[in-house]
């Protein structure tokens, strides 16, 4: 096999017809080992696996050798170059490389869809982290802390920085809205997460 080819590929069938017919309905080339086409801009190569078959054949020169013969039920190894992620619908077994790539950036997506910006009338309050090294869900948790060891306060008005810098009065009733918002939002990632880690991950994770 060439240096470049890598991750394989496997079109499995219980009978060699079956094996050209689906290279042909995924590929649109033969099973003789050598790149026919490209497909999404990346060279394939196919090869078939062979066994021994317990006989012995001769070079014609007195020397002996294992026979092979291809495998019954054959199956085609298909290996393309990086990156696959477009080639994996075509494959019958997932592919581990790309699943550990698509893995690796969902936890960043995941955290950006936690912490993401939360509508309020005109604006957006921020709920990640502050200049100030502080979250912003924090900031509104700690408004209810106050409230909840001062009841006095319940009717006040709070001046809060939107994320668009401009100032907007928030009352207790809003805070507990914004930070309920936060919650059902949180539970909604958790789950279209923990669905999405379920499946092969041959797709990226996207928030809804």
């Amino acid at each position: 096999m060439k240096p470049w080819l890598i991750e394989p590929y496997y079109l499995a069938a219980s009978t060699r017809e079956e094996l050209e017919q689906a290279l042909a309905d995924a590929f649109g080339i033969d099973e003789q080992g050598e790149t026919l086409m490209t497909s999404h801009i990346h060279s394939v190569t196919l090869t078939t696996p062979m066994v021994e078959t317990g006989n012995l054949v001769s070079d014609g020169e007195g020397n002996e050798f294992p026979e092979m013969a291809p495998k019954d039920g054959a199956y085609a190894e298909v290996r393309v170059r990086e990156p696959v992620p477009e080639l994996s619908a075509f494959a019958e077994m997932p592919n581990p490389s790309v699943a550990e790539y698509y893995e690796s950036l969902s936890q960043q997506t995941r955290f950006d869809a936690e912490f993401d910006l939360l509508p309020f009338g005109e604006v957006f309050i921020q709920t990640g982290m502050g200049k100030d090294g502080i979250r912003g869900i924090d900031r509104l948790k700690g408004v209810m802390t106050e409230v909840s060891i001062h009841p006095e306060k319940v009717d006040d008005v709070i001046n809060w920085i939107a994320a668009d810098n401009s100032v907007v009065e928030l009352t207790y009733q809003d805070v507990t809205a914004l930070i309920s918002a936060f919650n059902t939002r949180q539970q909604a990632l958790f789950n279209q997460y923990a669905q999405w880690r379920t499946g092969d991950k041959q797709d990226p994770f996207f928030f809804y």
